[in-house]
């Protein structure tokens, strides 16, 4: 059974994106915690190079991964951070859903990225930027796209994408129980 909080954040997303289902947000959610279904749940991504400037509202690409960029801010007052925590964030899948923060600030999500781990915000934000991706690639290549950046093909999102489509097929039947036999 899918907690009653986390099933409304998954009825409002595919209320607002009707390119999605709760079958396929169930799923990408199912993959992305390795099945715990912990709103807690977060990977940092070491070698991500692309990051949401959050002062300048603008994208940076790092040459290097770990690469602090020069005109980075120190102190974030309107978010209460340091720019260091900041930076790390971007590089961090977040939540149920695992959107990278550097995702959610380029969406307009202003807050904490810690607030990611909220069930309506993270799947808000997560199925926003889902969204988009389908509506530009369609759902095998949106899903690529959403692992890794990558709708051709040939990138590691292509046994991401297969692994979330098998998995759909669990939610399918009834929007609250997953099937118990597969």
């Amino acid at each position: 059974m899918i907690d009653a909080r986390i099933d409304a954040a998954i009825a409002a997303a595919v209320n607002r994106y009707p390119n999605l289902t709760r079958a396929l947000i169930a799923a990408v959610i199912d993959r992305e915690t390795a099945g715990s279904w912990s709103p807690h749940s977060s990977r940092i991504e070491l070698g991500y190079v692309y990051l949401w400037h959050p002062t300048h509202n603008a994208p940076v690409r790092l040459r290097h991964c770990m690469e602090l960029p020069v005109d980075w801010p120190k102190w974030l007052p309107d978010i209460a951070t340091s720019g260091t925590t900041e930076f790390m964030h971007q590089k961090t899948s977040i939540g149920l859903m695992h959107l990278m923060g550097a995702n959610a600030r380029q969406l307009g999500h202003t807050g904490l990225l810690l607030e990611l781990t909220e069930p309506e915000i993270g799947i808000e934000y997560g199925a926003r930027y889902l969204s988009r991706l389908v509506a530009r690639h369609g759902i095998r290549g949106g899903l690529e796209a959403y692992n890794d950046g990558r709708a051709d093909g040939a990138g590691a999102g292509v046994e991401y994408a297969a692994d979330v489509m098998a998995r759909m097929e669990k939610f399918d039947i009834d929007p609250q129980t997953p099937r118990s036999d597969s």
